[in-house]
This record gives structure tokens, sequence and C-alpha cells, in this order.
């Protein structure tokens, strides 16, 4: 071997581990910490006065979906459509697992549309996309006549809008671009539309039609002294402009040949020639990076499953100097998902007959592995048109890790006249990069840790005359309900303040506080903080509510006929029986 060729492959050598160095870093650099996700199954979405709502949480690690094994508070709250925290409760939650129910109290809580929100302290340290929501519809008996006396007062129209996602990140000039489009204030969500995109001069460069939920693709080569507008048929009196392409760029174009396998390709005007990284990122962790010198611009790089994570995977194209250029979401769908057996022993049940139910696991779990599982059995009339919208499956994998709200989750993963595969396209097309959490998820100031298990009250201490703090006195707090008593001690700091952690009871009890000054006297003033401070709910999740999914008409009937049963085997449940009352 000449030196000449020995020099070649030192130098070539020291080059890989050069980019492999760097993208390490890039990698650490962009590394998330490790985030909780909080998901509760309910058992309906619709609900009437004086209902109860039944759930079981579940609390796992966002990076790998496993339970988080520590202990910590279920904080669970009931929003109206106006932003008003109607209902806030706390639930214990160990090893990952809880569970429990809300009564919706005919005197506290009014019919409309509510958002459940749940979270517990670490969580509420995020961003609101972190906590988990949901939403309900609680509504008053009603019979036919009064449902369609409501359904006329509807509804408010939104504005006409329509917005256009470049794949990539933006439009090149000259070159064939796939544009993502959404099309939202239609009379009905639902309802799809088509329209053209003309050029300044009138003529028509590429037609276009939405194919689910008013979202859709098209192609077309934009020019680069040209400006392009948007006319949707039916509606000529308003026009969008699309964005400017530009002249030079390189940018990524991801192509879904099976739920198995991803062509990507880098589109580049032909002035640009440079080396670029491609990098695949997954819940914050770096999976797979590959060189693309000049000669590989113009090919096309398939990969499989291996070389993505399950979900939603950051596909981001670097320059020589690691910045991003490029940017695109890519699903790849779970392959390890666990089917399981319900075997009913009888086809026919009668009402109120006690039911065995059989499940088998045996071709997913060992024998020593355990599961923790919720079941719900309901109505069908219970069910919205749309059958079930959300599951953990759609929460873990799409609901959590897109920002803003995702309708009707659960429909991206059935095959219709649409495949779940080009729905699940068209989701990561239209959300983009920007509103991928991981993306805003930074180790700036989260804690990950000191989950809160009981209840912690704070106060501090006070003279008799409210003016001056007490350091050093003593406090006694005391609970009492019909599970135990307790007391506990403590001091206040220099600052006059004390706190007592992690003090646990169920159910309703009678707290009770008392400070003593150095002289051990009880001539002291006290002032308790709030035991939660709940955060309002964004904009963005109040809007959503405005238009939520009707009750369907047979669950209005089924429940009338109920209420009615009801009142003829227990006439007085709605009534209140006085004491008696001597004169």
């Amino acid at each position: 071997m000449s030196y000449r060729l020995l020099l070649g492959l030192i130098f070539l050598f020291l080059a890989q581990n050069s980019i492999a160095q760097n993208i390490n870093e890039y990698f650490e650099d962009q590394a998330s910490p490790s985030v909780q996700k909080l998901y509760l199954h309910t058992d309906r979405e619709f609900y009437f006065l004086n209902d109860t709502l039944w759930f079981a949480a579940y609390l796992l690690n966002g990076n790998n979906n496993y339970p988080v094994q520590e202990n910590c508070n279920l904080y669970l709250e009931l929003i109206s459509d106006d932003g008003q925290i109607v209902v806030h409760e706390i639930f214990p939650m160990q090893h990952g697992f809880g569970q429990g129910f809300l009564f919706f109290n005919q005197s506290l809580v009014r019919e409309g549309n509510f958002t459940l929100r749940a979270y517990n302290n670490v969580i509420s340290n995020y961003d609101e996309d972190f906590y988990f929501h949901k939403k309900i519809k609680i509504s008053a008996s009603k019979n036919q006549i009064e449902v369609q006396t409501q359904k006329d007062k509807k509804s408010e129209k939104r504005n006409l809008n329509i917005e256009f996602f470049p794949e990539g990140g933006f439009l090149l000039s000259a070159y064939v671009n796939k544009v993502a489009f959404q099309i939202t204030g239609l009379e009905n969500d639902n309802l799809e539309a088509s329209g053209e995109v003309l050029d300044d001069t009138g003529l028509v460069v590429a037609t276009f039609s939405s194919v689910y939920k008013g979202m859709g693709k098209l192609y077309f080569i934009p020019q680069s002294n040209s400006e392009y507008h948007v006319k949707l048929n039916g509606y000529v009196k308003k026009t969008w402009k699309m964005p400017l392409a530009r002249t030079q760029g390189a940018k990524i174009s991801a192509t879904l040949v099976t739920k198995d396998y991803v062509n990507i390709g880098i589109v580049h005007s032909d002035s640009l020639l440079d080396n670029y990284y491609l990098v695949i990122m997954n819940r914050g962790f770096g999976l797979f990076s590959v060189n693309i010198n000049a000669g590989m611009l113009n090919k096309t790089i398939t990969l499989n499953r291996e070389y993505l994570g399950e979900g939603i995977n950051r596909v981001v194209l670097l320059n020589k100097d690691l910045e991003p250029v490029s940017e695109r979401l890519v699903y790849m769908e779970n392959d390890g998902t666990v089917n399981l057996d319900l075997i009913v022993k009888s086809d026919t049940l009668q009402t109120r007959e006690e039911v065995f139910l059989k499940i088998d696991g045996k071709k997913h779990f060992k024998k020593d592995e355990d599961a923790v599982l919720s079941l719900v059995v309901v109505n069908n009339n219970a069910l919205n048109s749309k059958g079930i919208t959300q599951n953990i499956k759609t929460y873990l994998l799409i609901d959590s890790e897109l920002k803003g709200s995702v309708g009707d989750p659960a429909d991206y993963f059935r095959d219709d006249s649409i495949k779940s595969l080009e729905k699940l396209d068209l989701l990561m097309l239209i959300n983009g990069w920007s509103n991928y959490i991981w993306n805003q998820h930074s180790n700036a100031n989260i804690k990950t840790d000191n989950l809160e298990f009981g209840l912690n009250f704070k106060g501090t201490i006070f003279n008799n005359s409210g003016r001056r703090t007490l350091s050093d006195a003593e406090v006694l707090m005391g609970f009492n309900n019909n599970d135990v008593s307790q007391l506990h001690f403590t001091n206040t700091n220099e600052k006059g303040k004390f706190k007592f952690e992690n003090i646990f009871f169920t159910d309703t009890a009678l707290v009770f506080f008392q400070g003593l000054n150095k002289k051990g006297q009880p001539w002291t003033s006290l002032e308790i903080e709030p035991v939660t401070n709940p955060s309002p709910l964004n904009q963005d999740e109040l809007r959503n509510l405005k238009n939520y999914e009707d009750i369907p008409m047979s669950l209005y009937r089924l429940n009338y006929f109920n209420e009615l049963a009801l009142r003829d085997y227990y006439p007085d449940r709605n009534s209140r029986i006085l004491d008696e009352i001597k004169v």
C-alpha cells in the first residue's frame, strides 16, 4: 500500500470520527429530560346531571411509556367552557396507577361543554400541552322537543380560513413542492372543499380537494418571480396568499411507502452543493444519523422501522455547521400493540345478571408478568357518532406529542375511505415540527422529582395584631374525620413560615391550626396559603369546547325513560327529608 493511500484512509477515518462526535454532541444538546404523561380512562364522554364519571388513571414516563413507580397526588379539575374551574379534586396514585370518580351534582354543575383536566405537581411545571385534557358534555334530562329547541339555537359560525404547510418548512422555486393545507370554519367541519392555486396573471397552476377533516395536499412548481393565491370553490369573494418561494435551499421530502418503510429525499437548488446531515429523533432522543454529501442529494434514502421510533419521529436536515435547515415529522406505526381476547360465557344476558368474563393474554404475556387493566361496559347509545374518540394508545402516541388539540385522534388509526397511513401523514404535515412538544421542552427550570403525595399545608404565624411575623413559634395542626384523628407539630422559620408536608387522609376532614408564641401562649394569628393554586385553561382549549359533539338523541331517549322508571321506583329520589320540628 502506498503512503498516499494510507494517508488518505487516515484522514477519512479522522473525518468520520469527527462527524460522529459532532452528531453525538448535537443529540446531547437536543436531548429532553424525562417527562411524565398522565392518561385518564373514563367510562364515557356524555353525562347527565347527577351522573357519576368513573375513571382509571395511568402515570407514565414519557420517554418510554413505563409506569412511574413513585406515589403522588392526582389533581383533577372540571372546567366549564367559560374557563371556570367548577370542580377541583385530589386523588392518590400509587406505582403509576389510580382510580376515582366525580359526581355531577346538579346543585354545583350546570349543563354544557367541559374540559376534564388532570396533572400532578411535576406536570404542573410543564406547559399546558403536557396536562391531560378530555372534552365531555353534561346535560339535563330532556325530551325530544326540548333537545330540538336546543339545537335550533345553535351555533356560532367561525371565520372561514385556509392555512398552508409546505413540506420541509418552505417552498423552493423551480422544483415540485408538496404542500399540505387545512380549511377551518366550514359550517360542518367534516364538509370537504376544493379550490385552485393561481399565479399573479390569473393562470391556474394547481387544483386541490380536501380529503379528511378539511385537510389535504397539493403539488405544484412555484416560480421565484411569481406570487400565488388560492380560491375556494363556492367562496369566490375571498382569496388567500400562498407563502413566497425561496430561490435557494435544501429541504426534506418524505413519502410513506408502507407502515414499515419511509422514503426520504432531499430537494435542493442546483447552485447549492454542500454537505448535510440527516438525523432522526424520537421523544427527545437521537436515533439515527447519516452524512448526506453532494452525490446523495438526488437519491432516495429508504428507512425501515428499525431506524425510527414508535409514534412521531422528528426528521431534521442539518447543514455543515449542524444548524437545522429543514424539518419534517414522520409517524411510524407501533407494531407492539397487545390485543387481548375477551370472552363472555353467554351471548344473552338478563338485567342485573352476574357476568363472567375471561381475559386471555397468553400470546403476549409471560406467566410471571402482571398487567393493570381498566374495563368499561356502556350502552352503545352512550357513544358519540364517531365511536370512541380517544384511548391510551392515541393519547400517548399523538395527543400528548403534539401541541394543541387533535380532534377525534382514534379515527386516525381507522381505515375507511381514507387509509390510516394517509390520515397520519396529513396530521404530521399540518402540525409541522414546531408543534412537536419535545422541541419546546428543555432542561431549564423543570423539576422532575419531589412528587407530592398527600396534602401540604403552608402558612405564616403573626403576633396577635397581625403586624409582625413570629420566628421559632410552635404550630399545631390537627385533623379529624371518620377514619382517623391526628396531631402534628412544627416550628416556624426566621420569616414566620411553617409547613406540614404529605398529610394523607381520605374523604372529608376537619382541619385546624393553632400557633403558640415563645411564651407558649395562643396570642397569635395565622395566614394559611391555598392547598393548590390551579392555573386557568388556555384559550385554545376553551375555543375547542365551543363546538363539541352533540349527545345522540338515542341517549337522551334512553336517559329520559330511565328517569321515568326511577321516579316510579323511588319517588322521593330528588326530595330532601326535613327533620321533625317540635313547637
